[in-house]
């Protein structure tokens, strides 16, 4: 790094940055039917721009055992329910379950921010569930019949702040319908309904 300018309010240090990046992928066959599949990602760096700490980060972990029918996922995933209600990266538990061929259910516990994120970030808390049916199989009418609800529960937790901050905590509740119905001749829909319960927390203690 050629480093200029005022340099003695500058975090960057002269010299060469180096990076250690280490990713690993783990198959397995377990009991029955069930698959697991793992992802590790680790880095280590003196790039003050990449990394703020000079230790080993895991900037990612997944691990997912699964058969053609159930999905159990823990780690850093990404949360698909609906665009009204969720969709987003998140770290946690992600179940999904097919209990019937007519109907699926999705279930998340998680968070939406790193512990290594920016201070002065709230890390978020998500909890939700979906389900969804699938209607009229075989139908001449229809290809496709879906029908889908869900609700998400959100709320930032205000001890994980390490810097003094401005910005409240807030919590949120959606709840929301969807679907997709597809004739089988010339005409689609999706559609989707939701409401949202926003509270913002005047509680927080920004001084």
């Amino acid at each position: 790094n050629m480093i200029s300018g005022n340099k003695a309010k500058s975090f960057l240090e002269g010299g060469v940055d180096y990076v250690t990046e280490t990713n690993m992928n783990i198959q397995e066959k377990l009991w029955k039917d069930y698959d697991l599949e793992s992802q590790i990602f680790l880095r280590k760096t003196d790039d003050r721009r990449a990394e703020p700490r000079k230790d080993v980060r895991m900037k990612q972990f997944n691990a997912k055992i699964s058969n053609a029918r159930d999905l159990y996922e823990f780690g850093d995933f990404y949360a698909d329910f609906s665009a009204f209600t969720l969709s987003s990266s998140l770290e946690g538990l992600h179940v999904e379950t097919t209990p019937a061929d007519l109907y699926t259910i999705k279930m998340v516990a998680a968070r939406s921010a790193a512990p290594d994120g920016p201070q002065g970030t709230f890390q978020r808390n998500v909890v939700g569930a979906q389900t969804n049916w699938d209607l009229f199989r075989g139908s001449d009418l229809f290809s496709a019949f879906r029908i889908g609800v869900q609700a998400v529960t959100n709320q930032d937790d205000s001890s994980t702040i390490t810097a003094s901050t401005t910005t409240k905590d807030l919590r949120n509740t959606v709840v929301g319908i969807d679907g997709d119905i597809s004739f089988a001749r010339h005409f689609s829909l999706n559609y989707e309904i939701a409401r949202s319960a926003h509270v913002e927390d005047d509680d927080l203690n920004t001084t």
